[in-house]
């Protein structure tokens, strides 16, 4: 299983850094020291359910400096508080992520669905659930602030 998640951490990695250099025009670098915790003192945090042979959540949770700028670059505009287009514009980019996890498990024969993003926003809040599943956490930093990527999922064994 160890294999299984470094092969993904992989992919998020390498799925992230193209949205980043094609899309959003801001260099991101992958960090074995993340400065997002379990816990956010504030920002936003955008959430995709996995359905189909996989059941999980793709989840980007980010300082609200990185959000604004994700955005700012994303969208081309100037921001001083997180709205709307924050919100979607990082419901956007979960979604992205998730799009390149889906070709991951698609070319393991893995089929895979994906819901809509929700996008919370907040100070001090957590996130969990998924109980006994397989996670692979990710932490990027960027011009703009920190930002983890986590994949939770479960795995359904495929029956002929």
């Amino acid at each position: 299983m160890e294999d299984d998640k470094t092969i993904i951490k992989e992919q998020i990695i390498a799925t992230v850094k193209e949205i980043y250099s094609t899309m959003i025009f801001m260099d991101v670098e992958y960090t074995d020291d993340s400065r997002v915790s379990e816990t956010l003192a504030t920002g936003v945090s955008s959430i995709i359910g996995l359905g189909g042979d996989v059941q999980g959540v793709i989840s980007v949770h980010m300082e609200t400096d990185a959000a604004l700028k994700t955005t700012e670059n994303l969208l081309g505009i100037s921001l001083e508080e997180i709205d709307e287009d924050v919100k979607d514009a990082i419901g956007e980019l979960v979604n992205m992520i998730a799009g390149g996890i889906k070709i991951h498990f698609s070319d393991n024969d893995i089929n895979t669905e994906l819901a809509i993003p929700s996008t919370i926003v907040g100070k001090g809040y957590k996130t969990g659930g998924l109980s006994g599943a397989t996670t692979v956490t990710v932490p990027f930093c960027s011009e703009g602030g920190a930002f983890t990527v986590e994949l939770k999922y479960v795995l359904h064994a495929k029956t002929d």
